[in-house]
């Protein structure tokens, strides 16, 4: 029994000590590999020396931009008022600005006075009107034609005067008012003149002139053929 017991009491100091050796074992580190395992640190190679840059000049490439000028801060306007001092002492009250100065009223424009007006002249006498012809009361009788003479008669013809009897013209003024068309118009036509006798009442075909144009404006019982006219009974 003695026996076992110190075989017993033997086994379990060999298992403590064993224990107590893993737990050293396992806290402490690994030891250092011989001297011959060790590697050499391997020499460090110095840095490559790198290419001199040249120096760079105040004044920036054209490629560059130009750095922004430095900006000065704001002076303080004058009229700004000032911060007040210490206490006990007051500070200087601001300076009211000037007033504006209200413009000027515009003088309304004068007027220039009209020159005088020279008195108006009186105005001349109204001329006196001339003298017309009174017309025959009795009616005249044209001959000279082949067909028959013509029987004019005045009171019948109700037009202005002046168609027939035109003012005075040249080259053979008048020397009358409203004188006799065969005065100046004669068979043949006088020095200077160009209408003849029968031109100044008709053309030859008596389709137009100064007797046919009236006829055919008037209308109704004005005579445009030759024989209403003409007659040789005329006298």
């Amino acid at each position: 029994m003695l026996h076992k017991l110190t075989v017993f009491a033997v086994l379990f100091t060999l298992l403590f000590v064993v224990g107590c050796g893993k737990k050293r074992d396992e806290g402490q580190p690994p030891p250092p590999p011989p001297p011959s395992e060790q590697r050499a640190p391997e020499p460090q190679q110095p840095p490559a020396a790198q290419p001199a840059q040249p120096e760079q000049k105040n004044a920036p490439s054209p490629g560059e931009a130009k750095p922004p000028a430095e900006r000065r801060a704001p002076e303080p306007s004058k009229s700004a008022p000032r911060p007040e001092g210490r206490a006990g002492t007051s500070a200087t009250p601001p300076v009211p600005p000037p007033a504006a100065s209200k413009p000027a009223p515009e003088e309304p424009p004068r007027r220039e006075a009209p020159p005088p007006q020279e008195p108006a002249k009186p105005a001349p006498p109204p001329a006196a009107a001339k003298p017309h012809a009174q017309p025959p009361a009795q009616p005249i009788v044209l001959t000279g034609a082949p067909l028959g003479a013509v029987r004019f008669d005045h009171s019948r013809h109700k037009v202005d005067c002046a168609i027939c009897h035109h003012p005075s013209r040249e080259p053979r003024p008048a020397s009358a008012p409203q004188q006799p068309c065969t005065a100046c118009h004669t068979k043949p036509p006088q020095a200077g003149m160009t209408t003849g006798k029968q031109a100044a009442f008709h053309n030859p075909a008596a389709t137009a002139g100064t007797c046919i144009d009236c006829h055919k404006r008037s209308g109704g019982s004005a005579p445009i053929k030759c024989v209403q006219c003409h007659k040789r009974d005329n006298r």
